[in-house]
């Protein structure tokens, strides 16, 4: 979902990003609720005022291989 007033946000719900091929979990990120948003008027002075952000259910998965090999590279 967006939003475009007061602030400028957006919603995401039941998100993941993929592991590459090889690694022991399918996501190297999920998260079943995510919500952002930034004060609108502030853009237009070429300044950014973080609204809200939150992620609910959240699973972060970060493994390193015996060949050094990461799923964050």
């Amino acid at each position: 979902g967006w939003r475009f007033w007061p602030s400028l946000g957006l919603s995401l719900e039941k998100v993941a990003l993929r592991n590459p091929a090889g690694f022991a979990e399918p996501d190297l990120v999920r998260f079943e609720r995510g919500e952002a948003s930034v004060g609108l008027l502030p853009l237009l002075s070429h300044k950014l005022e973080i609204g809200k952000v939150t992620l609910s259910g959240a699973h972060l998965f970060i493994q390193t291989r015996a060949d050094g090999s990461s799923n964050l590279s």
